[in-house]
């Protein structure tokens, strides 16, 4: 399992046994902290009680040390880990974690309890699996580790269904049956391998309410956010390996680089893509912000040459269908950067944070002309799933898809306009049974904060779905098959609580209507046009790619004897969608790209394990 993680972790393996136990840890480390051996883990807490196998960094793990100096703790090295598991000892799991500020998936062993406990940090940087194969309790960052311990059961349709649905796997679903992540801010607390375990949330953003009345100004409020973003850079810039910064051009990374570029006494090392095609293209602002700031910056541009080169390989190293076709920028830069750096800071969770997306905006719009759709109305819009067994035109479904938008009874239909992909999943994936309020898990009622534009429901459900579903995992694969640590300054859980705390207004005002504390921050340190510039996304032209250079692959990959053969996908609607987007449809391409990365995944599933 350990050899199958080396990607994410090249700089040595460890290995820890208890035989009476039926218990044995692995690790395969990348090194940040201590590079000596005395970092090596699993690692054991001072009394030996706690044996942890970890995946991030706790970034207070300094000011963690002293409290355990203080309580007469003495330490051998100078990891992180090691604070991490004598944390556990101290203050017991939940309440070591609840005094962390990192990012994390850890697998800690009590050796008197006899307990196995699984944790996930608050906003799901980490990934995490679990599952049963054969009596077998495992668990692994990646399905790559899970892959090699035998387990290849069948593909959980519903998972696929919702894959289909969102582009990605979400919530606490896995591909394979029987296969499970940890949700993020949770701990599961195993007294017996095949007993279920004990669920503890220990951070919810539904804790963390916004404030109806602030008595602090714009730029008071901006003073404030800047105070804590610095000191969440300063905390993640410390590294005894080199570090530096993706730079899109954008509000997020720019902030995030700027930041860091105040604290550093040297030019910080920063990267961003380009691409050929001017309509995806942001190097040139990244450039000038690189420009402005003194960075020392490096730029690739991208045509359909180098994503060629990877495209065929996102099978292995997305180990579960994922679809956001922005993880081909993604893994370039990262692989950019790794060629300089062991680590790079992002500027992902703005959007979620202040409602960056244009989706809100519109959403919001379209929730507010439902509320005054008479409820009768509503009930003679007809269901999705009953229009896709008629042969109706694509024009005529997205009219009623729209009607059924303007007839939604919740925000929740709203955002569902918007995200997903396939409105009715069921139309593509084979012998699969959804009940009309499916997917259930994603929309468990909790308290809107009399919300009534919608948007704040939005953004806490992006929060617990599309930003460690997606966001967060392409970002985390696409670094860690790089070899490369992406920290996320923006995700500081303090950051994170001060702005779901602000007043709406407060947090998507601006131009645009988004991101007004992030901006003013920025304001600062650029000049105005570099901070005022609307959002263009991290899009990659892979319509025309896929009209093109990457046609025969594509084609490879839709091949009809395999897709029947697998009996998953409805081959009819796979041909469909193709011979569209072969007579020029536009608007196929996110559901043909959805379709190839499941088939390229399946495909890199089902062959044979190296030896």
């Amino acid at each position: 399992m350990a050899a199958a993680l080396r990607h994410r972790g090249p700089d040595g393996v460890g290995t820890y046994e208890d035989a009476r136990s039926q218990v044995a840890l692995a690790h395969a480390r990348l090194a940040i902290f201590d590079l000596s051996d005395a970092g090596r883990q699993p690692f054991a807490s001072a009394s030996g009680r706690f044996v942890a196998t970890y995946n991030g960094e706790v970034f207070n793990h300094a000011e963690l040390r002293a409290d355990l100096e203080g309580a007469g703790y003495r330490f051998k090295s100078e990891c992180d880990t090691e604070v991490l598991v004598n944390a556990f000892e101290r203050w017991g799991v939940q309440g070591a974690v609840e005094r962390c500020n990192g990012m994390f998936a850890f697998g800690v062993w009590d050796t008197h309890e006899k307990t196995l406990t699984l944790g996930r940090d608050r906003l799901g940087i980490k990934p995490l699996y679990w599952g049963r194969h054969q009596g077998l309790l495992c668990f692994a960052s990646d399905l790559a580790a899970i892959r090699v311990v035998g387990a290849s059961p069948n593909v959980d349709r519903e998972a696929l269904a919702a894959y289909f649905m969102y582009g990605y796997v979400p919530w606490e679903r896995c591909i394979l049956e029987g296969f499970h992540k940890v949700a993020p801010g949770s701990l599961l607390t195993f007294q017996q391998p095949a007993a279920p375990p004990t669920v503890t949330d220990y951070w919810t953003h539904n804790a963390h309410p916004p404030s109806q009345t602030s008595a602090l100004s714009a730029e008071a409020t901006a003073d404030e956010l800047e105070l804590l973003l610095s000191d969440s850079v300063r905390l993640r810039l410390a590294a005894d390996v080199p570090v530096g910064a993706f730079l899109s051009g954008g509000v997020d990374s720019s902030t995030v680089v700027a930041l860091a570029q105040r604290q550093s006494s040297t030019p910080i090392r920063t990267y961003s893509i380009g691409f050929e095609d001017p309509r995806h293209d942001e190097s040139t602002y990244a450039a000038r912000i690189a420009a402005h700031l003194g960075t020392q910056h490096t730029t690739m541009t991208v045509g359909a040459r180098e994503a060629l080169a990877i495209i065929p390989q996102l099978g292995d190293i997305y180990t579960e269908p994922f679809a956001d076709s922005s993880q081909v920028p993604t893994y370039l830069v990262s692989k950019l950067a790794r060629t300089e750096v062991t680590v790079a800071l992002s500027g992902d969770g703005g959007d979620e944070l202040f409602a960056g997306y244009t989706r809100y905006a519109r959403g919001s719009k379209l929730w507010r002309i439902a509320q005054r759709v008479p409820s009768p109305l509503k009930r003679m819009v007809p269901d999705l799933r009953s229009l896709h067994a008629l042969p109706l035109s694509e024009q005529k479904l997205r009219v009623l898809q729209l009607a059924r938008v303007l007839g939604a009874r919740d925000a929740r239909e709203v955002l569902q306009h918007f995200q997903t992909i396939w409105k009715v999943p069921d139309a593509i994936v084979r012998c699969v049974h959804l009940a009309p309020d499916w997917p259930a898990e994603s929309w468990e009622p909790h308290d809107t904060f009399g919300d009534e534009s919608g948007t704040e429901w939005m953004v806490r459900a992006d929060l617990g779905g599309y930003l460690p579903g997606d966001i967060l995992t392409k970002v985390d694969r696409a670094s860690m098959a790089c070899s490369l640590e992406a920290r996320v300054p923006l995700l500081d859980y303090r950051v994170v609580e001060f702005a779901l705390r602000q007043p709406d207004k407060r947090r998507w005002t601006g131009v645009d209507g988004s991101k007004l504390p992030l901006r003013t921050v920025l304001s600062r340190h650029v000049p105005p046009e570099m901070s005022a510039r609307p959002k263009m996304g991290f899009g990659i032209p892979i319509h025309h790619w896929l009209h093109h250079e990457l046609r025969d692959w594509a084609e490879s990959l839709l091949d009809e004897a395999d897709i029947r053969r697998d009996g998953l996908l409805h081959w009819n609607a796979v041909d469909k969608l193709w011979r569209r987007h072969k007579r020029g449809d536009a608007s196929t391409h996110a559901q043909i790209w959805c379709v190839l990365m499941f088939q390229a995944w399946h495909r890199a599933w089902k062959s044979p394990l190296a030896a």
